[in-house]
This record gives structure tokens, sequence and C-alpha cells, in this order.
């Protein structure tokens, strides 16, 4: 079993996990990936798949080294999927922890 990235060195970071779903184009990942480095985010893990004709992504983002705080990074990735025609939800990992607490 594979270790778990949210719990890998959680002290001091800042963990946002971006999801995004739209029709698939060429560069969509590579447009997402770049938007994060030049907000000084570190993607720690990510997948991303095709369902049908549908480009699909989920990436755990530590933003502690970023310039921006969790509310401007998600504005920003928000309108870089608005740009290329995919739906992005940015979630803060302490929500979604909270979310699925038992």
């Amino acid at each position: 079993m594979s270790p778990d990235p949210l719990s890998a060195g959680g002290a001091g970071r800042n963990l946002a996990i971006v999801t995004a779903v739209g029709l698939d184009g060429p560069g969509i990942l590579a447009r997402f990936t770049a938007k994060v480095a030049a907000l000084r985010g570190n993607v720690i893990d990510l997948q991303q798949t095709l369902i049908g004709r549908y480009f699909t992504l989920v990436m755990l983002v530590d933003i502690s080294q970023g310039n921006l705080d969790f509310s401007a990074f998600r504005d920003q990735l928000t309108a870089e999927g608005e740009a290329v025609g995919v739906k992005v939800l940015v979630a803060h990992e302490d929500a979604f922890r909270a979310m699925h607490r038992v």
C-alpha cells in the first residue's frame, strides 16, 4: 500500500485539493501545473484520466510556500479552468478532512 500523501510531513504544510473536469483538449494538464508553479505551489500528488471525451484531474498541492492565500490561489486556478473550458473546484485540505471525519 502506498503512503498517504496527506500525512507525509504534514507539519507546516498548507494543502489544497484541486479537481478539474471538462472536455479533453491538448495541454490542459500542462496549463494547470504551470499555473501552480507560477503561484509557487508544489504538486505533491496527482491523477489524471480520460473518461470518454472528458478530462479529469485531481491534484494535491502544497501552497505553504506560495505567494497567495488560499482564496486567491483558488480564484487563480478557477480562472485557469474557465480559460480552457474546464470546471475547477479547490478545497482546503482541512475542510476536506473535516467532511470525511467519521
